[in-house]
Parts: structure tokens; sequence; C-alpha cells
């Protein structure tokens, strides 16, 4: 499902996969009990670019 909207996810390693599945998972939910999806997106993103 990940995959349909962010289409680079399948050229992760597995494990990577789950990891960043975890991440965007967790940050959307703390987005939406905020009821700011907008940022969910933007977290995840942020989060990635620390770990490159």
């Amino acid at each position: 499902m990940l995959g349909d909207t962010f289409s680079w996810v399948d050229v992760l390693p597995e494990d990577d996969r789950r990891e960043f599945a975890t991440d965007f998972s967790r940050a959307f939910e703390t987005a939406t009990e905020l009821e700011r999806t907008d940022t969910a997106r933007a977290r995840v993103v942020s989060d990635a670019g620390r770990a490159a």
C-alpha cells in the first residue's frame, strides 16, 4: 500500500521497507491525533534525510 504512494519503497531492502512502514505508521498516527496529516509525511521525510 505504501508502495503506491512512495514508489521508491520497492527498491529498499526488506528490513528497510519494514522500518519505513513502522516509522510512517507511527508518524501518521501521531499527526492524526493532532489532526495534522500533512505533518506525518514531512516527519518521515525528515527522519529519512537524517539517516542518510
